[in-house]
């Protein structure tokens, strides 16, 4: 109490019982989203007309490099709580295409789809048995695997939306 309203190093100290984070004032009423995954290929406008459909926006950006390409993650602040709260129930796990020419094909009607990370998995699988099967000396003739193989695939990304959080949190 001797030290309440004090001056150390130019500053007033002020000195009060703990609360926790989440009984703090303003704590329960945050706006402002994080958004991971964002396809690289998406500009700043492209990300709000997403997430307008969720409510009133007052800022928004997608993060870009020293030669403005997209990293990959951006910011939505909303005006509201309620807003930012909806954004998170309906885009947090959505998938899009993760570039330009999956989008093309989504946008045709091609429904031959695969994760991002786990088609990459997959490759290296389909190789290593493609692999062992010609030590084996067996031939991989079999016409549906080369035509599932043959159409064109769109690559999706899931977008993982949440509560950007301050550094001191």
């Amino acid at each position: 109490r001797k030290i309440n309203g004090m001056l150390i190093a130019g500053k007033e100290v002020f000195v009060g019982h703990f609360q926790k984070r989440s009984e703090r004032a303003g704590a329960s009423e945050w706006t402002n989203l994080y958004v991971k995954n964002i396809p690289k290929f998406w500009s700043d406008e492209r990300l709000s007309k997403l997430f307008e459909e969720c409510g009133a926006i007052a800022s928004y950006v997608v993060m870009k490099d020293g030669e403005g390409k997209s990293k990959g993650f951006g910011f939505v602040d909303f005006q509201e709580h309620e807003s930012a709260l909806k954004a998170i129930e309906d885009l947090n796990g959505k998938e899009y295409p993760a570039d330009e020419e999956s989008e093309k094909l989504h946008k045709e009607g091609v429904t031959n789809t695969a994760p991002v990370n786990e088609k990459a998995a997959g490759e290296g699988a389909k190789e290593e048995e493609e692999d062992a099967a010609a030590k084996d000396g067996e031939k991989k003739g079999d016409e549906a695997d080369k035509e599932e193989s043959d159409k064109p695939t769109v690559r999706m990304i899931r977008l993982y939306v949440s509560r950007a959080q301050k550094k001191s949190e």
